[in-house]
């Protein structure tokens, strides 16, 4: 399921703004602010959930 192709979105967000990306498959990203959780939505909301929660 392609949810969104999120190559047009990422650049409209600030400089500083970290992007998570939630995909199993590989995804060649090439910018130091984007995470790459590489699980299906299922698990890697949780795993997102988790890594948000860990930044407060």
């Amino acid at each position: 399921m392609n949810v969104s192709n999120f190559r047009g979105l990422y650049g409209y967000a600030k400089a500083d703004t970290p992007i998570y990306i939630i995909d199993p498959e590989s995804v060649p990203v090439h910018d130091s602010r984007i995470k790459h959780i590489e699980e299906p939505a299922t698990t890697g909301m949780q795993t997102f959930l988790k890594m948000l929660k860990e930044r407060e």
